[in-house]
């Protein structure tokens, strides 16, 4: 009787940590749906999968993509025009790190083709840029800038 309930006891210690595991795996963010009002509905099913597939990602960034790297800015000796994000420097974009309290997040969206996401942490005033436009039926990210200093953005 007491083996049975030590192999009881050890079958619920492994099922709860394959269930953390998984759950800890999962990077199924969504867009709230306060930031989803007045965006192309294409486009945030596109972001959702943006961020949770990284096969997805790579093939709708448009390498060599323009930006700034981390830190860039106008005081800066290097030309930053000139600076191009590669496929083989790419680090993965996702969004597991966001949170309200920490940092705010808007998007607008001057046309219906482009959409920009504007990520900033309130604390410094650093913040992210990505530009995505939509290219036929697909949406592609065509800019993106690192955390620098956003000015009244």
């Amino acid at each position: 009787m007491q083996s049975k309930k030590i192999i009881s006891c050890w079958a619920l210690v492994i099922f709860g940590m394959v269930i953390i595991l998984l759950s800890a795996c999962k990077n199924d963010v969504k867009l709230p749906k306060k930031e989803v009002n007045g965006l192309p509905d294409d486009f945030v099913e596109f972001y959702n999968t943006f961020h949770t597939d990284s096969a997805f990602q790579m093939a709708h960034i448009e390498f060599p993509l323009e930006g700034y790297p981390s830190g860039a800015n106008a005081d800066s000796t290097q030309d930053m025009s000139k600076f191009r994000w590669t496929a083989d420097k790419w680090q993965m974009h996702r969004l597991n790190f966001y949170n309200d309290k920490d940092f705010s997040r808007r998007f607008d969206s001057p046309m219906q083709i482009v959409v920009n996401e504007i990520i900033v942490q309130k604390q410094s005033g650093y913040g992210t840029l990505r530009r995505f436009m939509k290219r036929g039926t697909d949406w592609h990210l065509i800019f993106y800038s690192d955390m620098n200093r956003l000015e009244n953005k």
